[in-house]
């Protein structure tokens, strides 16, 4: 008799497999905004409040956090500019940058998709 337990090395099909690097970079990406704010950041440096304008529909609490997540897993770099106006500006780092390539064929995936499946 098959056992109901998921974790049972009996039920285990050795065809599926999920690295743990795999499910590191799929639990870090896979955050809400995560991706859209590496492909702004993969464009241009930014400001916060250039990031806020790009993305409206996210909240500045929220923005902060993935920031504060992004630079803290070294995908992105917090830059302040003293002076009499201080100057805070994000941009990516090498190891964000080489997530470019997949962000590019993400986008063209998902043009593809709207055009085949929301067709105008």
């Amino acid at each position: 008799m098959k056992s109901q337990d998921p974790a049972d090395p009996a039920d285990h099909n050795p065809r599926l497999l999920l690295p743990e690097s795999a499910t590191t970079a799929f639990e870090l990406l896979s955050r809400r905004w995560v991706l859209q704010l590496l492909y702004l950041l993969c464009q241009s440096e930014a400001r916060f409040n250039e990031l806020a304008h790009a993305m409206p529909t996210i909240s500045h609490r929220v923005l902060m956090e993935r920031l504060r997540t992004l630079q803290h897993e070294g995908l992105i770099h917090r830059n302040v500019d003293p002076g009499p106006l201080t100057r805070i500006t994000y941009r990516i780092t090498d190891l964000g940058s080489s997530l470019w390539p997949s962000l590019q064929h993400a986008n063209t995936w998902g043009a593809q998709y709207l055009t085949t499946n929301h067709p105008t």
